[in-house]
C-alpha cells in the first residue's frame, strides 16, 4: 500500500510535468499570428492532447486518493474547492480539445485563462493542500 506522503510525492511530480507543457502551451498561445503558425499549433495540439490523458488521470487518481483523505482531516472546503475547480478544468480542456482546429482565436484567448486557472490551481494544491495532507 502507498503512503500518503509517497501519494503526494508522485502527484507533486506529476504537476511539475503539466507544468512544464504549461509553459510550451503559453508560447504558442503567446506567438504573433505572423509567426511561425504550424509550430504554435502543432504545439497547442501536442500539449492538449497530453493534458487530455495525463491530466485528466492524475485528477482522477486525486480525487479517489489524497481528496478523500483530506476530507476526513476536516479539510472538505478546501477538497470542494479544488474538486470544483477540477470540473472547470474538465469542460475548458475539451472546449479546447474540440476547438483547434477549427477556431484559433478562440483558443489563443481560452488557452490564457486555461493556463492561468490550471496554474493557480497546481500552486494551491502545492502551498495550501498537500502540506496539510502530507503532515
Amino acid at each position: 500500500m502507498v503512503s500518503m506522503h509517497e501519494q503526494v510525492t508522485v502527484l507533486s511530480q506529476e504537476h511539475s510535468n503539466v507544468e512544464d507543457r504549461l509553459f510550451l502551451l503559453s508560447d504558442a498561445l503567446e506567438e504573433p499570428d505572423e509567426g511561425d503558425i504550424q509550430w504554435r499549433e502543432e504545439t497547442a495540439d501536442d500539449v492538449l492532447q497530453y493534458l487530455a490523458v495525463h491530466l485528466l488521470e492524475h485528477m482522477k487518481s486525486e480525487e479517489e486518493t489524497v481528496f478523500p483523505y483530506g476530507t476526513s482531516m476536516g479539510l472538505s472546503n478546501l477538497v470542494t474547492d479544488l474538486v470544483n475547480q477540477h470540473v472547470k478544468l474538465r469542460e475548458d480542456l475539451s472546449r479546447l480539445v474540440a476547438e483547434l482546429s477549427q477556431n484559433w482565436s478562440g483558443v489563443k484567448e481560452n488557452g490564457k485563462a486555461f493556463v492561468a486557472l490550471l496554474q493557480d490551481h497546481i500552486a494551491q494544491e502545492e502551498t495550501s493542500f498537500f502540506p496539510l495532507v502530507d503532515a
